[in-house]
This record gives C-alpha cells, sequence and structure tokens, in this order.
C-alpha cells in the first residue's frame, strides 16, 4: 500500500521575506569583487566628478588632481569616498 506523503511545511525563516541587510550579505558573497576592481571603479568614479568640476565648475584642470584610494579606510563593508578642495594661488 503507497501512504501518501504531505507536502513538506515551510519553516518560519523560508516564509520571512529576507531584510535588506539580509540581501546584502548575500550580494556580498555571490558576487565577490577584489581590489583591482574597486580600484578601478574608484578611479571612474573620480574622474567624473573632476570632469564635471573642470566642465560646468569651471575650475582651472591643472587644480583638479585625483589622488590614490585607499581601500582599507572603508572596511570594506561601505566605500567611502573622500573629495578634498583646497583654494590657493
Amino acid at each position: 500500500k503507497l501512504e501518501k506523503s504531505m507536502p513538506p511545511q515551510p519553516t518560519e525563516a523560508a516564509t520571512k521575506p529576507p531584510t535588506v541587510e539580509g540581501m546584502k550579505q548575500r550580494l556580498a558573497v555571490a558576487i565577490p569583487v577584489d581590489d583591482s576592481e574597486l580600484r578601478a571603479l574608484a578611479r571612474q568614479r573620480a574622474e567624473q566628478v573632476r570632469d564635471e568640476l573642470i566642465e560646468v565648475g569651471k575650475l582651472a584642470e591643472e587644480r583638479v588632481f585625483i589622488l590614490e584610494t585607499d581601500l582599507t579606510a572603508s572596511g570594506n563593508t561601505q566605500v567611502r569616498s573622500l573629495l578634498t578642495i583646497a583654494a590657493g594661488s
């Protein structure tokens, strides 16, 4: 005689929607990003800001500098972009 088995009941974890923090953690594990990729992204963002300051802000090109990125400053939980603007002659 074949017994009918009950379908498995969903657990409480399976019925709750994931939290934002939980989704961030899952993405961080699923999509690893190495330091060279982070540096390239930081450089690309810095170049866009520099171009905007020169073209729209009308700053002289020789007064806008892109500095090296420090990936350890953020602890890789957040990517921080530091902007320093100095005036001088």
